[in-house]
């Protein structure tokens, strides 16, 4: 038999299929399914997923809190109660392995952005935020964008949630959630080549339940007035913090001063509250079990071990405030 691309015919057919085969592969690197390109499996990988200008990165493994002795607390507590009550029998949360959230480091934009993975029945899970965005109207609109399928809710200004097959749900309002979108599909740099946050999530370890770096923005005390800034925390210039949960819960703070006499002010406030107790439940740190504290020149570290029964009473009392 002869071979079909043997001959001046069998040569031409073959420029066909390879044109028809170049055609149909620019068509699908360009046009086809965005997003990336593999669901990041740890929860400090979701940085990646994160705006490179974010002033606020924090990552937490809801897999490691469920299983540690915080999860039972709040179990207690009541504050992780029926979590799927408004998606009927379907709970997301019981699917959701690592949530990441970002706050934009401009003035001009405060509000947090969301990213979460997970083990999702897709389908359901976007049929529950429609249903849950759309109100008394009936299920929000939904659209199809670069690979991802975006709940629109009703009311103006509200987060939109953008959910992808790989098992990734981004969730920002307006143009915050394109940011997102561009940075997940490797159009935009991400938090994790943001060279402060690399660094101080460095000093950290790059693990814990809970991971977080802030780069503190100058003013930041001036919501809570101008009395605020005389506050020794005025001078914080960049915060990490990493908390560790397991059998017990451990937390560990690193405070970067603008000079070491801001730094010895913060950490003289540290030990006299470590000191007396009363002065800890006064501002709401009475769970705090076991402090230790330390300075190095415009650093100051605070590495924290949890009393779990104190830590479910204040659970219990911002549960009943909230309530109120």
């Amino acid at each position: 038999m002869k071979p079909r691309f043997a001959g001046p015919e069998g040569a031409a057919r073959l420029h066909v299929l390879l044109l028809v085969l170049a055609v149909g592969l620019t068509v699908w690197v360009f046009a086809g399914p965005k997003g990336p390109a593999a669901r990041p499996r740890e929860a400090k990988d979701l940085v990646a997923l994160l705006p490179a200008d974010s002033a606020l990165v924090a990552t937490v493994d809801l897999t490691k809190l469920r299983g540690g002795a915080l999860s039972r607390a709040l179990l207690r507590s009541g504050e992780a109660g029926d979590l799927g009550g408004p998606c009927g029998d379907y709970d997301p949360m019981a699917h959701a392995q690592a949530l990441a959230l970002a706050l934009p480091g401009g003035a001009a934009r405060s509000d947090p952005s969301l990213v979460a993975t997970g083990e999702w029945d897709v389908t359901r899970l976007v049929a529950c935020v429609a249903r849950n965005a759309g109100g008394a109207a009936g299920p929000a609109d939904t659209a199809s964008f670069r690979g991802f399928t975006v709940v629109r809710p009703r009311a103006e200004g509200d987060a939109e949630v953008a959910v992808h097959p790989r098992g990734l749900v981004l969730i920002a309002a307006g143009r915050q959630l394109r940011d997102l979108i561009d940075v997940a599909d490797g159009t935009a740099p991400s938090a994790a080549t943001a060279p402060e946050h690399r660094r101080l999530r460095a000093r950290m370890g790059n693990a814990g339940t809970v991971l977080a770096s802030w780069i503190v923005p100058a003013g930041w005390l001036l919501p809570f007035g101008t009395d605020a800034l005389r506050s020794p925390l005025a001078g914080v210039r960049a915060l990490a913090l990493r908390v560790d949960v397991g059998a017990e819960v451990r937390a560990r703070l690193l405070l970067e001063h603008a000079s070491a006499e801001a730094a010895g002010d913060v950490a003289a406030v540290a030990r006299r509250l470590k000191e007396d107790g009363a002065s800890l439940r006064l501002v709401g740190l009475g769970f705090v079990a076991d402090a230790g504290i330390g300075q190095r020149e415009h650093e100051v570290e605070v590495e924290l071990k949890l009393g779990l029964d104190e830590l479910e009473r204040t659970l219990e009392r911002l549960e009943a405030a909230s309530e109120e």
